[in-house]
């Protein structure tokens, strides 16, 4: 894997506790990349690597996103998240940063035509939402798109995810919060209170 320089174009706030960084090279064209893989971020000034998966990518820049992790509820004696909270607080637009890949196995079988079920929880959209992207323009799978949460405030990408639905046939979602808040509507916001099943 080679390491490669990116400039910051944009820092986003997704929710609350997620960042998202839009990455474009510093020097010559993007790698391509298969949906479902990640960059290998070089944290220097930490001296330590962290993984983040591409949401995103247009041809000219990768999308990351990074949930800023806190010590655990209780335990106030476990570290928090060293990369996570370093790249909230510190990045910011027009820096740069140093990455590998991408990366990964964890990837869309892109020759086939069988229909596909994506499941995400939290973060973990970020590797299925490229998924996503990719299967509406192909528009030749039924895609069901599954994705839960705590609940609206905590609900990354839901807009994007809505207007991919809108804008392929072939794409449906289902939202699953698991503590709907008083805002968050039924039948609106989301389809089902409480954990992905069977039903």
């Amino acid at each position: 894997m080679d390491k490669r320089d990116y400039l910051v174009a944009q820092r986003i706030a997704v929710t609350k506790d997620i960042m998202s960084f839009v990455l474009k090279p510093v020097n010559g064209g993007i790698c391509s990349f298969i949906p479902g893989q990640y960059l290998v971020m070089d944290l220097a000034a930490l001296g330590i690597r962290r993984e983040y998966s591409i949401s995103y990518g247009d041809g000219l820049s990768y999308r990351i996103a990074v949930k800023r992790e806190p010590a655990p509820l209780g335990q106030p004696d476990v570290p928090v998240g060293q990369g996570s909270n370093w790249l909230h607080d510190n990045l910011q637009a027009g820096d740069v940063i140093s990455a590998w890949g991408p990366a990964g196995g964890f990837n869309l079988q892109r020759d086939s035509n069988l229909p596909v079920v994506l499941l995400s929880g939290g973060v973990g959209i970020t590797p299925v939402l490229s998924m996503l992207h990719t299967l509406g323009k192909q528009g030749t799978r039924p895609t069901w798109f599954v994705h839960a949460c705590e609940n609206g405030e905590q609900h990354a990408y839901k807009d994007e995810v809505e207007s991919l639905s809108a804008k392929y046939d072939k794409v449906q979602h289902r939202f699953v919060y698991r503590q709907p808040l008083a805002s968050d509507r039924l039948g609106e916001d989301y389809h089902q209170q409480g954990f992905v099943n069977q039903a």
